[in-house]
């Protein structure tokens, strides 16, 4: 099928993450599946502020936080229950439209171990005060689809819901 040309290519959706310290950037990059915030091995929960352009969205307690495009939300929905995984059941999955602005912000970085890592890259640690800013690319990732299987039925066969031989 690539030596004749047969497939298409999926326009996927990427991320601009950024931290800022004092009002400057300390750090950049992009990515097509997720900016994560988590907590080091050593410290039990982190607390973050989770803020879009319209005001708070949310605060966590918990392991940390999963930004996600819609390539990288599904094996988070699949393993964790959602792009959230806090200690409280009042904080959730939340879905926003691309156009979103996220801002997180640290506030007991000084005290425990906090990381930013951009899809499974390097991690970058975190001080308080610290915002990280996450929103669309201006980039977008092109992948070829040589599969004729819809996204549904290649779920179901990886869950082992579908025998494909038949």
């Amino acid at each position: 099928d690539l030596k004749n040309w047969d497939f298409t290519v999926e326009s996927r959706m990427m991320l601009d993450v950024t931290i800022f310290r004092e009002d400057k950037a300390v750090f950049s990059n992009i990515a097509l599946n997720d900016a994560v915030i988590s907590k080091g091995a050593v410290a039990r929960v982190v607390r973050l502020d989770i803020f879009t352009e319209e005001g708070r969205l949310t605060k966590v307690t918990g392991d940390g936080v999963v930004i996600a495009t819609a390539t990288g939300s599904t094996g988070y929905s699949m393993a964790a229950g959602g792009p959230i995984c806090a200690h409280s059941t009042r904080n959730s999955c939340y879905v926003l439209s691309p156009d979103h602005v996220i801002t997180v912000e640290t506030s007991d970085a000084n005290r425990k171990f906090v990381y930013l890592s951009a899809d499974g890259g390097k991690a970058f640690s975190l001080k308080n005060g610290d915002r990280i800013r996450v929103r669309q690319s201006k980039f977008d990732m092109g992948l070829v689809r040589l599969s004729k299987k819809s996204f549904c039925e290649i779920l179901e066969h990886k869950m082992g819901a579908v025998d494909y031989e038949k």
